[in-house]
């Protein structure tokens, strides 16, 4: 995908590498005067520290938006993550066929302030006690989402097209344009009601591993609940 120029540095217009070449032109043009002895040598060096201030100075501002325009291009230190909701009723557009008890509809979260234009989950599903005695195993999950949109309020989350079922443990790990990081979701039996079951949910940082393979600390967590229930925005981590 192209990106159009947005942003001028300072007076300059963007282009032309931000306007460097002309700044440095310039400034090149005035040091080799006074260094050939043309015009008045104080002059000339008071003017070319002033060029040079406002080189430097148009140089800071453009690394600043070069920050920031990488920041939004890659949607910065924000990570998505997916939560196991109630399926969408019917009367609202839900699917029919994953209506129940048994039946988790996959919730789409993003943790930060900006769109991250990617996000890939890879889940292994661990079997049920009757398909471990059965000798089955459940099959991979792999999740790829995109501009995954800002989400303010921690208890919210958007609805996807995909469905789990909540009788067993998923682990897997979430990838984003800039960093890694697991998830772990886990259903417990509700002692209020038998025939459902209570998700929990971590997402955590990667661990830091050594050179070979063994890690040297554990990631931070950084979500302990599946829906929290305390109003809030979202923080970037």
């Amino acid at each position: 995908m192209a990106y159009t120029p947005l942003y001028k540095v300072g007076n300059v217009p963007a282009g032309s590498l931000f306007g460097y070449r002309t700044d440095l032109v310039r400034v090149s043009s005035r040091l080799g005067n006074s260094r050939s002895g043309g015009g008045d040598g104080f002059s000339c060096r008071g003017r070319d520290i002033g060029d040079g201030q406002r080189l430097f100075r148009a140089l800071g501002e453009a690394k600043q938006l070069t920050a920031e325009n990488l920041e939004h291009i890659t949607g910065g230190n924000g990570y998505c993550w997916v939560v196991p909701a109630d399926p969408l009723p019917v009367a609202m557009g839900g699917n029919p066929v994953y209506q129940g008890t048994n039946w988790r509809q996959v919730g789409l979260k993003n943790s930060g302030n900006l769109v991250l234009p990617t996000c890939d989950i890879h889940f292994v599903p661990y079997p049920t006690p009757g398909e471990a005695q059965q000798g089955k195993i459940p099959q991979d999950i792999f999740y790829h989402f995109e501009k995954v949109p800002v989400i303010m309020d921690r208890r919210q989350y958007r609805f996807t097209p995909y469905f789990i079922t909540g009788d067993r443990i998923y682990s897997g790990t979430i990838e984003t344009p800039t960093r890694r990081f697991i998830e772990v979701i886990k259903f417990e039996p509700d002692p209020k009601d038998p025939t459902r079951s209570i998700p929990s949910c971590l997402v955590q940082e990667f661990p830091e591993l050594s050179a070979q393979g063994l890690a040297l600390r554990t990631g931070k967590v950084l979500e302990k609940e599946c829906f929290p229930q305390k109003f809030g925005l979202q923080k970037p981590k």
